[in-house]
């Protein structure tokens, strides 16, 4: 792993002293591994011990630590708010001609390269010289969204009074729902009970924080404390963002660690397990699929030409935004999403997921090519490699030195992860990351029979996180009172800015707002794309997966906004959508107001548009499962579509949206074909257009 020693702390103070990106490559000598946050506060207690209390430290609610360029309060506003210049870097100028206003990079080739040295800015906050032996083996922790966290869970089913089952829980972690921790405050003191500092963040009140302007671009957040998935009740027995106790909580994490079913009650919970086989389908797509072996197809999910739908940015790391912050938390906004801790263990699995297909692509990169440069810069998502990735220096300001260029972190030098001193497990301990990605994950959904779930391996098993040294309460612990319960929400706005629930207008029809179903309707291959399969089919030789596919203005609401796809009957209340067991598949934009953000309103006067698509499968073998549809063949699946298939537009803070009042949108169904073996072939896709005519003419 390399040596550590004094000198080379001493290089890490001069980073944070001057507020460069150093990564921890010259502090260790060598590349460490991140992990899945639960293996690292089960099997490293003294590691996890710190990073808790370097969090708590980072966090602290002082005039000196929320002015501090390095605390936590300023390294997540480089994200969006506030509406400042970081460390004085930086000119832009958002849609109000005010300086500092976020220098993230979203819906662009830039997205994935821009958040290594943020995530490896955070990550340097970390290590203390007193501690050499632990911040050795520590790197910061992704959350691997795919991986079992507990026994058997249920919740409803897609047919009345029917239950679905899942022999393993996917839900989040219990370190960031779990109010309070035992900590030793340092090696040699007894545990103590300490607040979670993944729990939520509070923000500055001594000053410093965030201004009224901040929180204008932002209205209906609370402006106490980051919330998640806020606008409903936690427990049958909870007020609306009411937090559990530690009891509560722990009594949870007991349960979720037995063999014995739960029903799931947490609307979080259920949504993160109700999408999972759809997600782990849609990124094992994604990795494997030769249509998504292009940078510019993988990375982003702004629209290119002729190419696939879905995106790492838009199809999991949005969507995962949205699950997390819900209607009106902080994750689905994004000019505060990184204030929430979830968000930096959030992005470092998004940074997993983008190494993973870079080791399998190592050809594809960036354009070099002078027409494909153009083409990309035509369509408004072409980003110079070579451009600073603004506010992260290699240097302090004056210097340039051997690191990045010209002083500057860019695309190209943050290609390799091992740059930054980090790497993950299934590329640094594999041989074939895809292989192995296969090995680990493909049991946990579905093909193209309505048949059971695989064996999960052993190296996939829940770890036991009852014995975690964190998770170590006394009972006199566990009878604390709870901390006083006032709805953050509530505190933060006596009066609602944003009606949480909004009906859509009945005076908004089809006849103020006219198309042609022809303009609503998405193909993203050309007829003579040598992925697009002709009309017929020998459907004993193929697996099918379908999608709903999307097209939209990034910007065609100036904010996030998600699409909530359903197959059935169901509740329509956006606070309930993701509960909702008819739920096929969602699709989130994750932007910023213009106000907010300078990168979006550049995409705004662009007109840029993005893509998305939403793999619908696991919902169709559900009723497949039922006997309510015969088969996925394009015969069945077609009509069903048409009879079942309703859509809904929500924003982040909740509010409906009329669909036909956002003048860029357009739907698509897509269905992808995979060879059986030993059928041979590559693997090709087919549209339905006529799905998205028939339902639009109808409601009309």
């Amino acid at each position: 792993m390399g040596v550590l020693s004094e000198t080379n702390f001493h290089l890490l103070e001069d980073a944070q002293t001057n507020g460069y990106v150093l990564g921890l490559k010259e502090l260790t000598g060598g590349d460490g591994l991140r992990r899945d946050i639960d293996d690292l506060l089960v099997h490293e207690p003294e590691a996890f011990n710190i990073f808790v209390l370097a969090l708590l430290n980072l966090q602290e609610d002082s005039p000196k630590r929320t002015a501090d360029k390095m605390g936590y309060f300023q390294v997540a506003g480089i994200h969006g708010l506030p509406l400042t210049l970081w460390n004085s870097e930086g000119v832009k100028l958002n849609k109000m001609d005010q300086y500092g206003s976020g220098y993230c990079h979203h819906g662009h080739l830039g997205f994935g390269p821009w958040h290594r040295p943020y995530l490896a800015m955070m990550e340097a906050n970390f290590p203390e010289l007193k501690y050499f032996d632990a911040v050795r083996r520590w790197r910061l922790p992704f959350w691997d969204y795919y991986r079992p966290r507990g026994g058997p869970v249920s919740f409803p089913g897609v047919k009345k009074n029917e239950i679905t089952h899942y022999d393993y829980d996917g839900g989040i972690p219990d370190i960031f729902t779990i109010p309070s921790l035992k900590i030793r405050p340092t090696m040699k003191d007894d545990l103590s009970l300490f607040p979670n500092p993944f729990a939520s963040f509070s923000f500055p009140k001594q000053g410093g924080g965030l201004t009224k302007s901040d929180w204008d671009t932002v209205p209906s957040l609370s402006t106490i404390r980051t919330e998640r998935y806020p606008m409903v009740p936690r427990k049958k027995n909870k007020e609306v963002g009411e937090p559990l106790t530690l009891r509560e909580a722990f009594n949870d994490l007991i349960a979720r660690n037995k063999k014995d079913p739960v029903m799931l009650e947490d609307p979080l919970n259920i949504a993160i397990n109700r999408t999972r086989e759809e997600k782990i389908r849609m990124i094992s797509a994604m990795l494997t699929d030769p249509s998504y072996g292009r940078f510019s197809a993988y990375g982003t999910n702004a629209q290119v030409t002729g190419g696939p739908s879905g995106s790492l940015e838009g199809s999991i790391h949005g969507e995962y935004h949205n699950k997390l912050g819900g209607d009106s938390g902080h994750m689905s906004a994004v000019p505060v999403a990184a204030f929430d801790p979830v968000f930096w263990i959030h992005h470092c699995q998004i940074d997993r997921l983008f190494a993973i297909w870079e080791q399998a692509h190592p050809k594809s990169w960036f354009a070099t090519d002078k027409k494909q440069i153009k083409a990309l810069q035509d369509a408004n998502i072409w980003f110079d490699p070579d451009k600073p990735l603004e506010p992260f220096r290699t240097y302090k300001k004056g210097n340039t030195g051997t690191r990045g260029k010209d002083g500057w972190w860019t695309c190209n030098t943050s290609q390799d992860t091992k740059t930054y001193g980090y790497s993950y497990p299934d590329i640094s301990l594999s041989e074939d990351s895809l292989v192995d990605f296969n090995k680990n994950y493909s049991w946990s959904y579905r093909k193209d029979k309505a048949g059971p779930f695989g064996k999960c391996p052993e190296n996939m098993l829940p770890w036991n996180t009852q014995l975690a040294q964190v998770y170590q309460f006394t009972e006199e612990d566990l009878q604390q009172a709870p901390r006083p319960f006032i709805s953050a929400m509530m505190a933060s706005n006596p009066v609602p800015a944003i009606t949480p629930v909004q009906a859509v207008p009945e005076a908004l029809n089809v006849a103020q707002v006219p198309f042609m179903t022809s303009e609503r309707t998405f193909t993203s291959l050309p007829s003579d794309h040598p992925t697009k399969a002709g009309s017929a089919v020998d459907e004993s030789q193929v697996s099918r997966s379908w999608y709903i596919d999307l097209l939209v203005g990034r910007l065609a609401l100036n904010d996030s906004f998600s699409f909530r796809f359903f197959l059935g009957p169901f509740e329509d209340n956006p606070l309930h959508y993701y509960a909702q067991p008819t739920l096929a598949g969602s699709a989130t934009v994750f932007a910023a107001p213009v106000e907010a953000c300078d990168n979006c309103g550049r995409q705004e006067e662009q007109a840029v548009l993005v893509t998305d698509t939403s793999d619908i499968t696991p919902m169709l073998l559900d009723y497949q499962a039922v006997g309510e549809l015969q088969s996925l063949s394009a015969e069945h699946v077609v009509q069903f579509l048409k009879d079942r298939l309703k859509w809904r537009v929500v924003k982040a803070t909740g509010a409906k949206v009329d669909p036909r009042s956002i003048g860029s949108l357009k739907l698509g169904i897509s269905s992808r074909l995979a060879p059986i073996p030993p059928a041979t072939g590559e693997i090709q896709y087919q549209e339905f257009p006529e799905v998205i005519e028939y339902i639009i003419t109808g409601s009309s």
